[in-house]
């Protein structure tokens, strides 16, 4: 019924990114253009945007990885994990790592904390 959906008071959380995560999204890009071509890039690229949009309206979305910090959480998109701080006083997100799954996550990962 139109009107009758059930909406969120609350506001979505501000993302912001880490220069690693900014890295990674540009390392993907020029990977996949390079492989794929430009069109395949910027297709991937929308999909991942695509999914932080989700977690900009629910953060809690992603799995809890305590391993990596107290707010840390992470998601999947594809073939692609995004890894981010959860920082609840401030509503927001800081993408940490946007990492392909069949690197070795732990390694990349233990050189800086989510």
């Amino acid at each position: 019924m139109p009107g009758s959906r059930s909406r969120n008071p609350r506001r979505s959380a501000t993302i912001r990114y880490s220069r690693a995560a900014e890295r990674d999204l540009l390392g993907i890009w020029d990977f996949i253009s390079a492989q794929s071509g430009t069109a395949q890039a910027d297709a991937v690229l929308r999909r991942i945007e695509n999914a932080l949009r989700r977690l900009e309206r629910f953060p809690h979305l992603g799995r809890s990885r305590p391993e990596y910090g107290p707010n840390a959480r992470s998601a999947v998109q594809e073939s692609w994990i995004i890894y981010y701080d959860l920082i609840r006083e401030k509503r927001s997100i800081l993408v940490a790592r946007i990492l392909h799954a069949a690197r070795d996550q732990a390694a990349v990962l233990e050189q800086g904390k989510v």
